[in-house]
């Protein structure tokens, strides 16, 4: 799923909803779920615009469980952070992915992979 986040956006919104539903979302990180989103934002505009249309529907639907999905994670972050500390003075007994900011750290993003800071997509072509 993260794949999408190099995918022009044009790209993405002429897939067919089946595309969509068989990407795998779960184990996402609370920061990449947040890339997710932004990236996919101003395409739910558009399938909100198309909602009577089955296929803009079940994006739509898919884009609503990804986000409901953020959402319920966002709220779990920040009440550990708020009993815990922030991550820069952080202190709970949990192990591994238990603790959702060890969680998020895995992998770290705070490094420079090489992307480009502007949206850069490879070129598609369709052939019949």
């Amino acid at each position: 799923v993260l794949q999408l986040l190099r995918t022009n956006p044009n790209d993405i919104a002429r897939v067919h909803p089946s595309f969509l539903e068989n990407l795998r979302v779960t184990g996402l990180t609370l920061t990449e779920r947040r890339a997710l989103h932004v990236h996919l934002e101003d395409l739910t505009i558009e399938w909100k615009k198309k909602k009577e249309e089955p296929m803009a529907q079940k994006k739509l639907t898919w884009f609503k469980c990804l986000i409901d999905k953020f959402k319920s994670d966002l709220e779990v972050y920040q009440a550990h952070v708020a009993t815990h500390g922030p991550p820069s003075n952080h202190k709970c007994s949990l192990i591994g992915r238990q603790c959702p900011i060890k969680a998020d750290s895995n992998p770290n993003y705070d490094n420079d992979y090489g992307f480009p800071a502007e949206a850069v997509y490879p070129e598609t072509q369709v052939t019949k």
